[in-house]
């Protein structure tokens, strides 16, 4: 009975696992008429994935792991960027990016245009 209980949690482990998702998230400046961007400037960009379970951030050009089995909505997500710069921070909403499919690593450009 405990090598069956040991061999559930070790398969859900496992399942969950698989679950998960990935994305790496790059920012093309430009793409979006919301930021203006000045040559001299150093901005660095952030992710900003808003769910149920609060704002999650992340460095834009990173490699993101997000666990969606976790409650959150199955629909679009809501990304926003934050630019900063010299002068302070920015925050825009992207375009609304639904979750990557199953198969990391999946690549999304923020402010693309499909």
């Amino acid at each position: 009975m405990r090598k069956l209980i040991i061999t559930i949690l070790i398969l859900s482990f496992f399942a969950r696992a698989v679950q998960a998702k990935w994305y790496r998230v790059s920012w093309e400046p430009g793409h979006d008429p919301n930021i203006q961007t000045d040559p001299n400037d150093t901005i660095t960009y952030t992710v900003h994935i808003d769910t149920v379970d609060g704002r999650l951030h992340f460095p834009v050009g990173e490699a993101l792991f997000y666990d969606f089995d976790r409650p959150v909505p199955w629909g679009p997500i809501k990304l926003w960027v934050t630019a900063t710069n010299q002068y302070g921070d920015e925050s825009f909403p992207s375009d609304e990016v639904k979750p990557p499919p199953p198969c990391p690593p999946e690549n999304v450009v923020i402010g693309a245009q499909p």
